[in-house]
């Protein structure tokens, strides 16, 4: 009957890890998601400082 106990609590420190595991991955996406919001505000702010710079036409080089 002592297997029996033995078992059962593998099972259960198995799925203690796998709730461990999954709140592990859950905060390590959240932590992606807040990361590439970032990086997505920095390449709006990128974007607007480019559509500012305005370029003079370009002459064609003259040919001597």
């Amino acid at each position: 009957m002592l297997w029996v106990w033995i078992i059962v609590a593998a099972a259960v420190g198995g799925l203690v890890m796998l709730a461990f595991f999954a709140v592990w991955l859950w905060r390590k996406l959240r932590a992606l998601g807040t990361a590439l919001a970032d990086l997505g505000r920095q390449l709006e702010g990128a974007l607007a400082l480019l559509d500012m710079v305005e370029l003079e036409p370009r002459r064609p080089e003259s040919v001597h």
